[in-house]
């Protein structure tokens, strides 16, 4: 919702080219592993840079510079471009590459050309204090921090590098996000609206006129999946196989992400639906997996309750 946007507004502006090396953005990036030269952004969005999936580095720096520096020293798990595996450090280095490319941090970007424009008054990184109230606390962390994580961000490498990161800390509620769904829904435009919950309508602030806020071009493109090898598309998610989050009633075009604390966002253009579930699933621990079948469960429901589609189950 928040790095792999910014990436899609940077290209379509032509300002950030997917094929070109990571290096030309971010030369500091290169490293003594000669391989990383010919890591391209593509790569680190479909998560095939060769790039190791979740560091610790946080039990060792703290803030943005020490994360740099543990960026241009470490080594590529295997050759880019050679097999799929998730990582966390892509889409760090991929914020570093946007608040590059835009000249602006990362979370000033998104709330310029995204949050603000669209009225998602609720979402956003490092919440103010006074918001607390309204933000359900997390883990009791008894490995790092000493506390139940409330009003901050969960993931470690997120908190160590000050809140705001390409992989983890955006904060949002369902209703904000369901504009965002309906964002992508509709190809990048949202129509005039005035609130009123009564409507069926994501509308979180009057809007007079419609408003671009994507190309539904670059819509299109970045959802459909990447390589027919694995179920990524440009930064988002596609269902694959009966243990997908999305369920198995999703249609073969939806696509979606999911968050280690239990957030997802599924979006089906062939069913005309989207669904956000926020669960809290590492409160207390994240030693919990009851939000995967419950997760599937839901998604299959929902996606069943369509009445003006044939739903079928997806092929397997």
């Amino acid at each position: 919702v928040a790095t792999t946007t910014a990436a899609m507004l940077l290209e379509a502006d032509g300002r950030l080219d997917l094929d070109e090396p990571v290096v030309r953005y971010l030369p500091w990036w290169a490293g003594p592993d000669r391989r990383r030269q010919q890591v391209t952004v593509r790569q680190l969005l479909v998560h095939r840079a060769g790039l190791a999936p979740f560091p610790d580095w946080f039990r060792e720096g703290r803030g943005r510079e020490d994360y740099r520096d543990a960026f241009a020293t470490a080594r590529l798990e295997y050759d880019p471009g050679t097999r799929t595996l998730y990582s966390d450090i892509g889409f760090i280095t991929l914020g570093f590459i946007i608040e590059e490319v835009a000249g602006v941090p990362l979370d000033q970007f998104l709330e310029t050309r995204v949050w603000e424009p669209m009225g998602m008054v609720d979402t956003g990184f490092t919440p103010d204090p006074d918001l607390l109230a309204r933000i359900a606390p997390t883990e009791v962390d008894t490995l790092w921090r000493g506390v139940q994580v409330h009003g901050t961000v969960h993931d470690e490498n997120a908190y160590a590098m000050g809140g705001v990161s390409g992989h983890a800390g955006l904060f949002s509620t369902a209703w904000d996000l369901a504009a965002f769904a309906d964002l992508m829904l509709a190809g990048g435009e949202l129509p005039a609206c005035t609130p009123s919950i009564a409507s069926g309508v994501a509308c979180t602030r009057a809007r007079l006129a419609p408003l671009r806020v994507l190309r539904e071009e670059s819509v299109r493109r970045w959802t459909r999946r990447a390589d027919p090898s694995a179920s990524f598309a440009l930064g988002w998610d596609t269902p694959e196989g009966s243990t997908s989050s999305a369920g198995i009633f999703m249609s073969a075009q939806a696509f979606g992400h999911t968050g280690f604390t239990g957030t997802s966002i599924w979006i089906d253009h062939e069913l005309d639906l989207f669904i956000v579930l926020l669960t809290n699933r590492v409160n207390p621990t994240r030693d919990n997996p009851r939000h995967i079948p419950l997760r599937r469960a839901v998604h299959d429901a929902v996606a069943r309750a369509v009445s003006d589609h044939v739903v079928r189950a997806r092929e397997l």
